[in-house]
Order: C-alpha cells, then sequence, then structure tokens
C-alpha cells in the first residue's frame, strides 16, 4: 500500500502514527509501503583485497639523531622572578621550611580548611605572613607561581607581604584534625 499525502495533510498530521522517519518513507520512491527502508542495490563485486589481505612488509631503517643534542642538565622546573632574577620555586620553599623559623601561632575559634584559597587545591605546604593574624593557611607553592608582580598580598587578609615574611606553618594540620 502506497500512501501518499499532499503538503496540507503531511502538514497536520501530527498523530502518534506517524513520525518523521515514516514521512520521509513514505514519500520516497523506492519504498512499497510505511516504515519499510530504501531497497540497496546488491549487484556490486566484492573487493578481494577485503577477502585476502596482503601481508604488510616491514622496512627497517635506522634512527639517527643529527640535530639532537643529549644534555645532562634536568629539565626546566617553575622560575619566580624575585630581587631582579629568576629563582626555582622549590628552592624557596626549602629555604622557607628549612632555614627560617615556623609561623606564630595564632589561637582562633575560626573553621579551617585544607584547600588553598588562592588556587583551589589541596594545602600541600601551609604559610602564612609573619604580619597576618589568621590562622588559615595558603599553599607556599601555589602562592609563589601566582605571584606575577613584586607587590605580594595575603589571600586571606590582603596584607602586605614580602618573600622574607613568608612563614612555614608546621602545625596547620594539627589543627585542622
Amino acid at each position: 500500500m502506497n500512501r501518499r499525502f499532499s503538503f496540507n495533510q503531511e502538514r497536520y498530521n501530527i498523530g502518534s502514527s506517524y513520525n518523521a522517519f515514516d514521512q520521509m518513507l513514505i514519500n520516497h520512491p523506492e519504498t512499497s509501503s510505511p516504515g519499510s527502508f530504501p531497497k540497496m542495490n546488491m549487484n556490486h563485486q566484492m573487493n578481494m583485497m577485503s577477502i585476502f589481505p596482503q601481508p604488510i612488509i616491514e622496512e627497517r631503517r635506522e634512527i639517527k639523531f643529527e640535530n639532537y643534542k643529549f644534555t645532562d642538565k634536568p629539565p626546566t622546573l617553575p622560575t619566580v622572578f624575585i630581587d631582579g632574577k629568576f629563582v626555582d620555586v622549590n628552592d624557596i620553599v626549602q629555604q622557607i621550611v628549612y632555614n627560617r623559623p615556623p609561623a606564630p601561632h595564632i589561637p582562633n575559634n575560626e573553621m579551617l580548611t585544607n584547600v588553598c584559597p588562592l588556587s583551589f587545591c589541596p594545602i600541600t605546604c601551609p604559610s602564612r605572613g609573619v604580619f597576618c593574624l589568621h590562622s588559615q593557611c595558603f599553599d607556599l607553592r601555589s602562592f609563589l607561581l601566582l605571584q606575577s608582580d613584586e607587590n605580594w598580598l595575603c589571600p586571606i587578609c590582603r596584607t602586605p607581604i614580602t618573600w622574607n615574611s613568608l612563614r612555614y606553618d608546621p602545625a596547620f594540620f594539627l589543627r585542622i584534625f
């Protein structure tokens, strides 16, 4: 049964019996009834390469590194511009943790979190400024990497911080838990 609709009938026939795919097949010249798929041409020849694949012949070539120099230098690490020179961030963190006195203890009843308020990453090296009056710390490495100029401010209280006034707080994780 081959049903054809005029433009107005197709336009107003929005019932549940026909959808857009059925209407496309109804108007298709190769379909015999609504809902059947178009007839496919099966008279093509099969590709012999797909039945009997040819083996892949590998050629071995020597690889030469003529324009590449092997160096003993370690990979480049993130640096920070301090006092007119570029300094490795890991060296600064190590210097602050091992060579400076710890941050002063400030008793507070505020809720502490182990997420850095500047980078929103977990705090791995808690630190704060000497003149900061809060017990919440920020991550030292993230703080150093995110500073773009020499005017540093505490991300929590906006107190000016120099790199000499940064202190590591070893008791921060004890106060959280």
